[in-house]
């Protein structure tokens, strides 16, 4: 099994612009004590869960439950009004959920004005900072607060954020800030990197969620198209703890090797023709066929 990685924020400079964001942010916010049924949760919302969907159940929260239930909830949840006396759940779902479970009807908020697009800017600055995301949940989140910022989505998403980076195209939406804020990375990242998250098979994302493989050796796996290769060379390279330089080269190989064997049947082809004048009736009929589809295949048509 492979050492995990730190999944949090990728650099010292991501870091102090998230520390700076959240100063300013929290200055502005009411401290406040509600009734928990007053709290609404927002699917999808929370960067915790973006890819691991059992984070919040019961049996994941049992440590949670019985410090609430002896000392109360130390760190206030974050909150957006949505109206008299309701409110969105920005950060802070899993205090929440144990909350619940512990039995305590009010609790201790932080309560903010903000859209969507901003709260979801809130809840990745709170949860990067109080505790290190990991990096597929910190991934999909980011590109969940992408599509908040500019209102694409998917492919059209990821092909804005190339044009961006190539300066194909002008950054109305500001993504290469945000980033560089929020994460202390480029677009270059995002585009070339992290989308590849996108690639990944059930079974990639589960062993880099696991941390039995980086995320990076994932990514040189989509060099393959998915099916049986792609599978075995996964196994592989969890068996034999292969970085992603080492899973290049396999790949590269296989290539040369298919190469090579390409070439050996075209000199094998070479010294078959000239028999081809032997064949009479239908055989010759049928080998003209198959000459012309071979003449069509090399032409393009």
């Amino acid at each position: 099994m492979t050492k995990k990685r730190p999944n949090g924020f990728a650099s010292a400079a991501g870091l102090t612009l998230g520390l700076n964001a959240l100063a300013d942010v929290t200055g502005t916010a009411q401290a406040q004590r509600v009734l928990l049924q007053q709290v609404e949760i927002q699917p999808g919302h929370n960067p915790r869960g973006q890819y691991d969907q059992d984070a919040f159940q019961p049996e994941r929260l049992t440590g949670l439950i019985e410090s609430i239930g002896k000392e109360g909830i130390l760190q206030p949840i974050w909150v957006r009004s949505l109206g008299p006396q309701r409110y969105g759940l920005i950060a802070g779902e899993r205090r929440y959920r144990a909350a619940q479970l512990a039995g305590l009807t009010e609790i201790p908020v932080l309560v903010f004005e903000a859209n969507e697009e901003r709260a979801s800017l809130l809840a990745l600055i709170e949860n990067g900072q109080r505790e290190e995301l990991h990096l597929l949940d910190e991934t999909f989140a980011g590109f969940k607060a992408l599509e908040a910022r500019t209102g694409l989505a998917g492919s059209e998403l990821i092909n804005y954020l190339n044009q961006v980076r190539k300066g194909r195209t002008e950054d109305i939406h500001q993504v290469e800030q945000f980033l560089k804020e929020v994460f202390g990375t480029g677009l270059s990242v995002w585009v070339q990197f992290r989308a590849k998250v996108f690639a990944l098979t059930p079974q990639e994302l589960e062993a880099v969620w696991k941390g039995e493989m980086e995320f990076s050796v994932a990514v040189a796996l989509t060099r393959l198209p998915e099916g049986k290769t792609r599978s075995a060379l996964l196994e592989q390279a969890l068996r034999e703890n292969l970085t992603a330089a080492a899973v290049k080269d396999v790949i590269e190989g296989e290539r040369v090797i298919s190469k090579s064997t390409f070439q050996e049947q075209i000199s094998k082809m070479k010294k078959t023709l000239p028999k081809l004048s032997r064949l009479e009736g239908q055989r010759a009929k049928e080998a003209e066929k198959l000459l012309r589809q071979l003449e069509a295949l090399i032409d393009g048509r």
